[in-house]
């Protein structure tokens, strides 16, 4: 069974860490459950690569430093950044910056030639329940050419776990159900905000909304159509799909006996941060995604009249729809 790595929460930030002559302190608190859930890096014992073995539900802590607009543009312009924001920025690390966990320095990860710098993974050895997080960036430290401009550095720690692919397919179908109501009420906003118009032109054009039923990456209709929570078109991927075609890295062998085509070390889990919406590069993390019931409905309806090929639909304010 195939695995997945992303982001299930912050437990710190964002927040500013602006270049100053003192040392910004933090804390984070890690649950015990979450600690026992901790993947410990092991010593290999032919000499070769460290190892971390996962299994569902094992976690990690990283952390990410992305450039944003200041605290006081963010004040007001009325803005906050949210945890869905923020895991879909990239990762850009001052020139200069000194970081310590629970007193235990930590390591940078710069860029390689034409790539991008990559998070600090927290040693699990290094953590406890209660955590402090120190940060020191000189006065002179310039911004990185990456950096947009009038941005600032900004810091976030964050939790990562492993999920396996009926793990996740579970919590989806748990967790992540939009109603049919739901998605009716969204259609219904949307054409009374169009017949609203003083232009009789344009409400005439828009008292129907058409909806592409294609799924992004197979160009044939969806099986379980889900999107991310904060997406805000109505077409949706599917969900099997936008799984297995996440990437992950090549294959390892770490038994030190079969190379790459070692059937028995297991295959590395996915990227973390490869998750962003297909149709609008929103945050469609496992948690994140939500399962449209009104158009499984129609996908229902459609495979009963045997018209899986139909890519599109139209559908009026009262939900009726039509094949477009």
């Amino acid at each position: 069974e195939r695995y997945y790595q992303s982001v299930r929460r912050l437990v710190l930030g964002p927040t500013s860490i602006a270049p100053k002559a003192v040392v910004h302190k933090f804390s984070f608190r890690l649950s015990p459950k979450d600690r026992d859930r901790l993947t410990h890096v092991e010593p290999d014992p032919d000499d070769l690569l460290p190892i971390q073995r996962y299994t569902n539900g094992t976690l990690r802590v990283r952390i990410r430093c992305c450039y944003l607009l200041d605290q006081q543009q963010q004040q007001q312009q009325q803005q906050s950044i949210t945890a869905s924001e923020w895991v879909m920025k990239d990762v850009v690390w001052p020139e200069h910056i000194f970081l310590e966990v629970n007193h235990s320095g930590l390591t940078l990860r710069r860029k390689a030639h034409h790539s991008k710098d990559l998070p600090v993974e927290v040693p699990a050895k290094a953590l406890l329940e209660e955590n402090h997080l120190h940060v020191w960036i000189p006065e002179t430290a310039a911004r990185p050419r990456e950096a947009p401009k009038n941005s600032h550095p900004y810091l976030a720690v964050e939790l990562v776990e492993t999920l396996s692919h009926s793990a996740i397919l579970n919590l989806v179908k748990t967790h992540g159900i939009q109603q049919s109501s739901e998605t009716l009420e969204v259609i219904r906003r949307r054409l009374a905000s169009t017949t609203a118009s003083t232009d009789d032109d344009i409400a005439m054009v828009n008292h129907e909304l058409a909806i592409d039923l294609a799924d992004p990456f197979t160009s044939g209709i969806f099986k379980t159509p889900v999107r991310g929570v904060d997406c805000t078109h109505l077409e949706c991927f599917d969900l099997e799909t936008w799984l297995n075609s996440r990437l992950g890295k090549k294959k390892t062998c770490t038994c030190g006996k079969g190379g790459s085509s070692c059937q028995s070390c297991p295959n590395e889990p996915s990227f973390v941060d490869k998750w962003k919406c297909p149709l609008c590069s929103g945050d469609a993390r496992p948690y994140s995604l939500r399962i449209d019931k009104w158009l499984a409905g129609v996908r229902d309806k459609l495979e009963e009249d045997g018209a899986l090929h139909i890519k599109s639909i139209v559908v009026s304010a009262d939900g009726t729809w039509k094949i477009k």
